[in-house]
């Protein structure tokens, strides 16, 4: 089981998790990148023949009070500046307020959001009604984070080429 937050600007969430407050927490991602490979008899291997498909991240979460915001966002089209989703893991080091300390072991910084579609479902077994929510954006910076450093890639889908921004 893993923890997962996100944050998107000026749509505060439920959370109350020591470094997370205003986030929403996350039951559950998705996210796919997509690159056409031809085959040429001129070339030994595959190349790319067109630019990547960047689908929207997929967010799935309990309703909340940031609910009605997002259903106004994807009907107007309005966009924010900025969302990340943070992966955390516990450390193990006890906090005050929580049996272990969570840490950003990786992060999906998106700029230039808006929300592409949005659905409420409830489940059969539970009287929990959920949110599926999908994430378009402009660029995105993903980061690794471990005792050894960081890893950092990054696209930006305007200008079609890597730019770390973040």
């Amino acid at each position: 089981m893993f923890d997962a937050y996100l944050k998107i600007d000026e749509v505060p969430g439920d959370s109350t998790s020591q470094g997370f407050e205003d986030h929403f927490e996350v039951l559950s991602f998705s996210h796919e990148i997509t690159q056409e490979l031809g085959v040429s008899r001129s070339m030994a291997g595959a190349g790319a023949t067109g630019r990547a498909e960047h689908g929207s991240m997929t967010i799935n979460k309990r309703i909340d009070k940031a609910s009605p915001w997002l259903m106004e966002m994807c009907s107007s089209g309005a966009k924010r500046n900025e969302a990340i989703l943070k992966l955390v893991r516990a450390t193990g080091t006890e906090i005050a307020s929580e049996a272990t300390e969570k840490v950003v072991y990786m992060s999906y910084h998106m700029r230039g959001v808006d929300i592409q579609m949005i659905k409420h479902y409830s489940a059969d077994d539970t009287a929990l009604v959920y949110e599926e929510f999908g994430i378009q954006y402009d660029s995105i910076v993903w980061t690794w984070t471990s005792d050894a450093g960081q890893n950092v890639g990054s696209w930006n889908r305007v200008t079609n080429e890597a730019t770390v921004e973040g």
